[in-house]
């Protein structure tokens, strides 16, 4: 059973990866018109402060992240790689960890 923290958490991480994607198709479709309009400042600092953010994390943190929310690959990807009870607490820590690292610590 999921607890609303957990639930708050998927909640927020689900928010980024959609606001990260629709930049990101933005971007893929402003190299084809034009690049000075495809994104306004704030756009590009906030891509930057989600790829920042994601070098803080470890490569296994990275893929589950990637993988789940912001690139989103088949449903189950994960298979190869995890059991199920280990790809949930690995992927509540990475959402943990990447929260933590985008929210509350500045990046340099």
């Amino acid at each position: 059973m999921m607890t609303e923290s957990h639930q708050n958490q998927t909640l927020l991480i689900n928010f980024h990866a959609h606001l990260y994607r629709a930049l990101m198709s933005r971007l893929r479709y402003g190299h084809e018109i034009d690049l000075n309009r495809a994104l306004n400042p704030c756009d590009k600092d906030y891509l930057f402060l989600i790829q920042e953010t994601l070098k803080r994390l470890s490569d296994e943190e990275q893929r589950l992240l990637r993988n789940d929310f912001l690139m989103p690959s088949s449903r189950n990807w994960w298979m190869n790689y995890y059991s199920k009870s280990t790809y949930y607490r690995l992927r509540y820590l990475a959402m943990s960890r990447f929260l933590h690292c985008l929210h509350h610590e500045k990046m340099v």
